[in-house]
């Protein structure tokens, strides 16, 4: 399957030449494209829990495997979560995930987890914790080039 396979949207009004041009190009370049993922934790928080997270030293993602909840930025903003969402969090932003409308109870990470292995952070009860988030850190890389992400803010 190439950019020959690629089928054309009715409500694209550029011409059939440039818009096969482009999917050759954005192919191209996305062969140099990489990803890294690494796990290293998993936050697990009953209803009614916040765990605030110290701003990682890169860019880092939050996967929800079960549950619902909200990611709030340190202006508060908020970012709702439920079973399948990826959050992306730039490096250096503290932020917080909550688990349920009326948050009673807080635990505070202060600095981001070290060494091998995936660690649990739980907020609440583990046994009935509501809301499981995979979190782990991501680079990407163009060619030979270091840091795609590097700029993300």
């Amino acid at each position: 399957m190439g950019p020959r396979n690629v089928p054309r949207r009715p409500d694209f009004h550029c011409g059939w030449k440039y818009g096969r041009i482009a999917a050759m190009l954005l192919d191209k370049l996305l062969d140099y494209v990489t990803v890294h993922s690494e796990p290293f934790a998993t936050c697990l928080l009953s209803l009614g829990w916040r765990l605030s997270l110290p701003g990682p030293p890169g860019v880092m993602y939050q996967f929800v495997m079960q549950g619902n909840g909200v990611l709030r930025a340190p202006e508060g903003q908020q970012y709702p979560l439920e079973r399948f969402s990826l959050a992306v969090v730039p490096s250096g932003i503290r932020h917080t995930l909550e688990c349920g409308l009326d948050v009673q109870s807080e635990r505070v990470i202060e600095a981001p987890p070290t060494g091998e292995g995936i660690v649990r952070l739980v907020a609440g009860s583990q046994g009935s914790a509501e809301l499981r988030v995979a979190c782990g850190a991501v680079n990407g890389t163009y060619g030979d080039s270091l840091g795609l992400f590097r700029r993300l803010r």
